[in-house]
């Protein structure tokens, strides 16, 4: 499956973006993007394929996800079904790194946040968080302004300082594809993601790198 770089940038006027998205199943889009993003599941079931990381995912999942780390949410299969009235919900916030300035995470100051966006690179899964955040991440589409900007923030500083999380991708990952954007990478994750239900061997996923 071909990675696709997405575009994130229409702000509309804001430094960062917030958008609510209810469907019946989740774009199945094996991309990435320059601006970081945070995660809330609302309602849904299925799988994360996130680096060379895969991870079910369900209901009050609570990822972020760093700048140009390939990612696809896919829902599990009775999503697709037409007599499904099942629903994708998730809030999504998009926001670069220097979204406030080149130095303002550079500060003493911000340094715990500053920790928490250069791990978003492996994706983080947040686990055992208190359940006010969730508020907290609803209540930004009713804010605007300095009010919102702050609620991000005060969001981005709980979790920086929240110790119970999951790395989702390895750094052997990330090497290789900075690295290389290896056009290798594109037939080895069009085969996992078709076969991610069954026993994958090394050695059927070598054989395919080398077709």
């Amino acid at each position: 499956m071909k990675l696709h770089r997405l575009d994130r940038s229409n702000l509309q006027n804001n430094s960062f973006s917030v958008n609510h998205n209810s469907y019946p199943n989740f774009l199945r889009i094996w991309h990435c993007h320059e601006e970081l993003e945070l995660v809330l599941i609302l309602e849904s079931t299925g799988t994360l394929f996130i680096g060379d990381g895969i991870q079910k995912f369900k209901k009050n999942e609570l990822v972020l996800i760093g700048k140009n780390l390939p990612h696809m949410w896919r829902n599990d299969d009775i999503y697709f079904d037409l007599s499904s009235n099942l629903k994708a919900e998730a809030i999504s916030i998009h926001f670069k790194k220097d979204f406030l300035g080149l130095n303002f995470f550079q500060s003493p100051e911000m340094s715990d946040i500053s920790n928490l966006l250069e791990r978003s690179g492996y994706g983080i899964k947040f686990s055992n968080y208190d359940p006010k955040i969730i508020e907290k991440v609803k209540k930004l589409n009713t804010l605007n302004g300095f009010e919102k900007l702050m609620e991000l923030m005060a969001i981005l500083n709980i979790l920086a300082k929240h110790n119970k999380y999951e790395l989702l991708s390895s750094e052997g990952f990330l090497n290789s594809f900075n690295r290389s954007g290896n056009k290798n990478l594109d037939k080895i994750y069009s085969y996992i993601f078709k076969n991610f239900n069954k026993t994958i061997k090394l050695k059927d996923v070598a054989e395919v790198a080398n077709m």
